[in-house]
């Protein structure tokens, strides 16, 4: 008998093939795997057979045929005939990578963290250096804010990459990003350290600093010079870590540093080292950031040899991120403006008043922008497979759950505010309230088009929320400046209200005709307004009682505690989720596991 051998062998199951040699035949079951291969029968019997080749060739997505085999002996003729199989669709393979929910609550622990540490360290540096001290430090560290904001159009752009490159299951590509955009980020980062190290000095004497903290701000400002090209390495490793969704261990870094910028800062302060040892915690922030992103990153520095990306994909990089940065300057302009427009009206007290409000304003911006930086990786990744329905899809699933979300967070940023700023700089500051109030409500509308821009990095089409941005920065100087001489300071953030509100608008008027989505009824939302609403006195009320029964600083835990739980009972209420559910949500999301399903809006 002849003997069957395969260069590749198939896997059979299922299919029919007959054999026939001369009046004999019998039938068996096999099923070819789906994989290419290429069969050959031979035999080393005493009788020489002539055989001939056959090639299999499949398709992941056609039927699947093996073909036939004829093999002659003498006036005997055995034939295989293989009938064809429809093979079953594969599903794209894609890396391992923590689920949704765990991925935007690690990122928004980070965000939460950098804030914490920023609110413990201002009263601390106030009470141990003086107001004037601070405001030296305030200034400096106003490098590394524009630094931050120039970088903000840049690193988008490497981490949607990293993760488009990252969906097809190879590591090479995200490795020639890391090396270019690390290239880039030690160009610019040995550029501005140069600047800054040899214009210290003059830089320092063009404010009007106190000449008792001249030399110390110089030191503050040389340090700041070293850390620049450090910050810029480590972000940009951080932002190859969102590509590839490792946003747990870039959390952990940002975690760790935060608590080591602290720790030098108060060893630094207790040892009487002033401006200079705020310094030299900053540069033990960025070194342990450094250690511990590039230690994440071995595998990927480790997967081929150095190379960087090629032309055209940084030529595509530059154009998509030269449209973020637009966007990016327009959120600048338009907090700088309002100051600025403030400052012409208002007396210095109200200006600053006004800056209180928006730092608290700003930091709810900030968490919301923390969590969407996970979605956009996961769409981004989707979008990679060139599977449009399912990427619109998951939009349109997540879009309905972000609305909801940041509806409920915005009335519970409102309740917030009282005791929050009572907890955290004591009494006499109603107008500071009142100014926030009006902030939250215009960053709310803005952040609700968060996920709306978050699809359209994904894709690649960001002209639309560079548009947004524009028209936006337009809108406010039309509103503001005529509000502002009625109204002084208060007219200046109702006009950036009245800008955000009709830049939201025309942002989903444009959006929707991309990708559409349904409309809810004038109940659903009134329903939903009203029940954001009860959240939100529900934090005023208990976080009032906080604030008016412990001592100040002490009283910022269980404030944000009645935050925390009232905005969870909006999302339990509002999504539908039971409650046991919930529990199961928050256990995963807390210890890394599998997310649960999630409940739709």
């Amino acid at each position: 008998m002849p003997r069957l051998t395969a260069a590749a062998k198939p896997t059979l199951r299922s299919s029919a093939i007959t054999c026939a040699h001369g009046q004999r035949a019998r039938t068996c079951a096999t099923e070819p795997s789906v994989e290419p291969l290429s069969t050959m029968i031979a035999s080393k019997s005493r009788n020489r057979w002539r055989s001939n080749e056959g090639t299999t060739t499949s398709s992941h997505a056609r039927p699947f045929q093996l073909g036939t085999t004829t093999l002659t002996r003498g006036d005997g003729v055995t034939v295989i005939e293989h009938a064809t199989v429809d093979a079953p669709e594969r599903e794209p393979t894609t890396p391992a990578r923590s689920p949704l929910g765990v991925n935007m609550t690690a990122n928004a622990l980070s965000a939460v963290s950098t804030l914490a540490v920023a609110a413990i360290m201002t009263p601390l540096i106030l009470d141990r250096l003086g107001t004037a001290a601070f405001g030296v430090w305030t200034v400096i560290g106003s490098v590394v804010l524009y630094l931050a904001v120039a970088e903000s159009g840049v690193g988008p752009a490497v981490q949607r990459y990293v993760a488009v490159a990252h969906a097809r299951g190879d590591l090479r590509e995200p490795a020639a990003l890391l090396w270019t955009a690390l290239a880039a980020y030690a160009v610019a980062g040995a550029l501005l350290c140069g600047a800054l190290v040899l214009l210290a000095a003059p830089i320092v004497s063009a404010f009007d600093f106190p000449a008792a903290l001249s030399d110390d701000a110089v030191d503050l400002l040389t340090t700041v010079g070293v850390v620049v090209p450090m910050a810029l390495a480590a972000t940009g490793m951080g932002n190859v870590l969102f590509g590839l969704e490792r946003f747990v261990i870039v959390t952990a870094s940002s975690v760790l540093g935060a608590l080591v910028l602290l720790g030098t800062a108060v060893v630094a302060l207790n040892a009487g080292l002033g401006l200079s040892g705020l310094g030299l915690a900053l540069l033990a922030q960025q070194g342990v950031l450094l250690i511990l992103r590039a230690a994440a990153l071995h595998d990927v520095v480790m997967s081929g040899r150095p190379a960087f990306a090629s032309r055209a994909r940084v030529r595509e990089m530059l154009g998509f991120s030269a449209k973020l940065q637009v966007s990016a300057f327009t959120v600048l302009i338009n907090g700088q403006s309002d100051r600025v427009v403030a400052a012409l009206v208002a007396p210095a007290v109200t200006v600053g008043r006004l800056g209180v409000a928006g730092q608290v304003a700003e930091a709810g911006r900030l968490i919301a922008g923390a969590l969407l930086q996970p979605v956009v990786s996961r769409l981004s990744s989707i979008a990679a497979h060139g599977d449009r329905g399912r990427l619109d899809r998951e939009y349109r699933r997540l879009s309905r759950v972000w609305i909801v979300a940041m509806t409920g967070a915005t009335a519970v940023g409102l309740g917030l505010l009282h005791p929050l700023l009572l907890s955290w700089l004591g009494p006499g500051y109603g107008e500071a309230v009142t100014f926030g109030a009006v902030l939250v409500v215009a960053y709310g509308f803005n952040i609700v088009t968060g996920l709306g821009s978050a699809y359209l990095r994904a894709t690649g089409a960001v002209g639309l929320e560079a548009r947004t941005g524009v028209l936006m920065v337009g809108l406010n100087l039309l509103f503001t400046i005529p509000l502002a001489l009625l109204a002084g300071a208060l007219g200046v953030v109702l006009g950036t209200l009245a800008a955000n509100v009709l830049g939201t608008a025309w942002f989903f008027w444009r959006l929707h005709l991309i990708v559409p989505v349904t409309v809810p009824s004038p109940g659903r939302c009134l329903g939903l307004l009203g029940l954001a609403a009860l959240a939100g006195s529900a934090t005023l009320v208990a976080g009032s009682l906080a604030a008016a029964t412990l001592p100040r600083f002490l009283a910022m835990a269980p404030v944000g505690l009645a935050a925390a739980v009232s905005f969870a009972c909006f999302l339990v209420v509002a999504l539908r989720v039971p409650p046991r559910d919930a529990v199961r949500a928050c256990v995963a999301a807390a210890s890394g596991r599998t997310a649960v399903r999630t409940a739709r809006a």
